[in-house]
């Protein structure tokens, strides 16, 4: 609406510059006969628009792609400093696991539901198949498959907020914490995904 009340403005502008010009140097412009360099003009606009708002778009969709990346960081980073606070292993980061991860988190965040399992069903050991990943941790007589821990939040900003969060969520949690202190993972992956102010977390172990 302001970008058409612009061009009104403009028009109005160009051709109030032509009458007033035309007028003063005794030239009897005809105003209609400028009417196609006013398109060109406003035409020019249009397009100089179109750029800076891809532009900004661009700059946009970097600035949330880092906003995402920092976010996964700060959640490894808090993850393996309670790892290490009760003497275990520091987890290595698994970009196949975080792949996993991000898949389901986007498909949470664009479908809108909050579960392990997908509408259809799949859970994370399908994810990992999906990605050609497969997770085979033995222990004892018992191979354990991977895991998966979830985060939703609302209404949270700030990178060190968000994942502070997160991760005090899922240690006051049992089951959460059981996954982020089983000493028998050796690396985890991490996706993010956001819709509005609504932000999912999926944390993949093996």
């Amino acid at each position: 609406m302001k970008f058409a009340l612009l061009f009104l403005l403009a028009a109005v502008v160009l051709w109030a510059y032509i009458f007033i010009f035309g007028s003063i140097n005794g030239i009897g412009y005809d105003i209609l006969s400028e009417i196609p360099l006013i398109d060109e003009f406003i035409k020019n606009m249009r397009e100089e628009h179109r750029i800076e708002q891809a532009q900004l778009e661009e700059e946009q969709r970097i600035s949330d792609k880092k906003y995402i990346q920092d976010i996964k960081i700060k959640v490894h980073q808090l993850v393996n400093e309670e790892r290490r606070d009760y003497g275990l292993r520091h987890l290595s980061w698994n970009e196949k696991l975080a792949q996993a991860a991000l898949n389901h988190s986007t498909d949470m965040a664009s479908r809108g539901y909050y579960a392990h399992d997908s509408p259809e069903g799949h859970d994370f050991s399908w994810r990992y198949s999906q990605i050609g990943f497969s997770c085979s941790v033995v222990r004892g007589n018992m191979i354990y498959g991977g895991a998966e821990n979830l985060m939703f939040l609302e209404g949270h900003y700030g990178v060190d907020n968000i994942a502070t969060v997160t991760v005090d969520g899922w240690m006051d949690s049992p089951g959460h914490r059981k996954n982020m202190l089983n000493p028998d993972w050796r690396s985890e992956g991490i996706g993010v995904s956001m819709s509005g102010n609504k932000i999912y977390i999926t944390q993949n172990f093996c």
